[in-house]
């Protein structure tokens, strides 16, 4: 059942009938200022944190 609904979802997503609103990003590092945006609900979206490759 949650393989069915996360393919329904991906669906959705792919086709454009469902987006997600990211209102901050915030490098893995910074994980601390990105949770402290939820805890203070500043962030009307989801908070994506990101990985930044140093080593390139």
């Amino acid at each position: 059942m949650l393989k069915e609904t996360a393919k329904q979802v991906f669906r959705l997503l792919e086709s454009g009938r469902l987006t997600i609103k990211i209102s901050e990003k915030y490098a893995l590092k910074d994980a601390a200022l990105a949770h402290q945006a939820v805890e203070s609900r500043r962030s009307t979206g989801k908070v994506l944190l990101y990985i930044v490759n140093e080593s390139i």
